[in-house]
């Protein structure tokens, strides 16, 4: 039997992938704190270490829709293969300059870019194989714990990152471990099953343009997938370039070790994984846009606590309360777009989401890294809380949120109760 909050867990084929995940996502979660580590002490620019985060995200903009059309035209568990092999490839690579000596920002630039050229490939087919591993009651669930298992993986991440480094020595491991972490995700989908692929209306596809023309089409005339991207670019824009500025937040307000910067990173997963434990216990109990509530008013104003902090331990309670917030909201909206969206259009759905999130989350980096430079991190992490506050205030007041509550939503807002497992998901595929 399986609580209420970890229904999905029944599904024999996700707790198989999800198990694997977490090592992956661990894996990855080092080599991002090593990276952005390494080049905050060998640049001292805030400005470069947001570089190096843009360079692992922008690649979004342009191959998170080419993701997308392919999960919708292809079976995703065989493109995932592909894809997680390049990503592999990647975390070789990064290693084996390390290792060799060189230290160049602009070599450790492009290695960036291209994983995350490969995450933009990856991010929507995951996103959109995941719902085919649960029956479609445990959807908002199983997207929960996706999140949680990634911020697992940020809580654990940095801490070993940490551990591993110091100054600079140690980043070689950190990179190593990645690439053999990658290894559990390829076992893991060896293992489970093709989900049948959903054939499409319109017969063979017009070219990846089409596709994302058609998604954008189809975006618009639900409201409710229009704010839960909205709500996600706000965030990328304003809120999450606070994770990959940490070590600046580590060094210049708190003149942190390897090891506390680890620490408080690693609290950033750590509050997450209380965020999902709150988004568990309240899922059935009240509805998406009043859990997305709960959640952006704990993630605003704990962004505002850390800005005020006045040393370390201040810093990482503050830090746990970000996490937990943003957990909150992240899951939360993912699980709508999720709900919203046909399984035929899933894959395109996602891709645009994430194309949101590749524009405006490098934006966001870059400028609060310029701003870090000239006017100190505090300052910035004071706009960003205020901004947060004011734009969830906005979207609650104009009644946006409640487009996210599905009449499926609405109908399962009731006492929940445990779940037993699946028969059929203890088969071996």
């Amino acid at each position: 039997m399986y609580p209420h909050a970890l229904r999905a867990f029944a599904s024999r084929d996700f707790r198989v992938v999800w198990t694997a995940a977490v090592v992956s996502s661990s894996g990855t979660q080092m080599q991002l704190a090593a990276l952005g580590w390494v080049v905050a002490l060998l640049t001292e620019s805030a400005t470069k270490v947001g570089l190096i985060a843009f360079a692992g995200v922008v690649p979004l903009v342009l191959l998170s829709p080419v993701g997308g059309s392919l999960a919708d035209r292809f079976p995703r568990r065989q493109l995932l293969l592909v894809v997680q092999t390049l990503q592999l490839a990647q975390a070789v690579t990064l290693w084996v300059t390390w290792v060799a000596g060189v230290r160049s920002f602009w070599v450790l630039f492009l290695l960036a870019a291209f994983g995350g050229a490969t995450t933009a490939l990856a991010a929507p087919v995951w996103q959109s194989f995941i719902p085919s591993l649960v029956p479609r009651r445990d959807l908002q669930n199983a997207v929960m714990l996706n999140s949680t298992q990634f911020n697992i993986a940020k809580a654990l991440g940095p801490v070993a990152a940490g551990l591993l480094l110091v100054n600079t020595a140690g980043a070689g491991w950190c990179f190593l471990i990645n690439a053999v972490s990658f290894g559990a995700v390829l076992v893991a989908l060896a293992i489970v099953g093709d989900a049948p692929l959903v054939r499409r209306d319109d017969g063979a596809s017009k070219g990846f343009w089409h596709d994302f023309v058609e998604g954008v089409r189809y975006v618009r005339r639900d409201p409710g997938l229009r704010t839960a991207i909205s709500v996600n670019s706000f965030v990328a824009f304003v809120g999450q370039p606070l994770v990959p500025l940490l070590p600046i937040v580590a060094l210049e307000m708190f003149h942190a070790s390897a090891l506390e910067f680890g620490i408080l990173a690693g609290s950033f997963g750590i509050g997450a994984i209380l965020g999902a434990v709150l988004t568990g216990w309240l899922d059935g109990r009240r509805v998406p846009s009043g859990i997305l509530g709960v959640g952006a008013t704990v993630y605003a104003a704990s962004i505002v606590l850390l800005a005020a902090s006045p040393g370390f331990a201040a810093g990482v309670a503050s830090v746990v309360g970000v996490g937990a917030g943003f957990l909150t909201v992240i899951a939360t909206n993912n699980s709508a777009i999720q709900h919203l969206s046909s399984d035929e259009m899933r894959g395109r759905v996602v891709g645009i989401w994430l194309t949101t999130f590749g524009i405006f989350n490098p934006v966001g980096l870059l400028a609060q890294g310029v701003l870090a430079d000239a006017v100190g991190i505090r300052a910035v992490l004071v706009a960003d809380g205020i901004l947060l506050l004011a734009f969830f205030a906005y979207v609650r007041v104009s009644r946006r949120l409640r487009t996210l509550d599905t009449d499926e939503a609405l109908r399962n807002v009731a006492t929940p109760t445990p779940i037993a497992p699946d028969p059929a998901s203890m088969q071996t595929p």
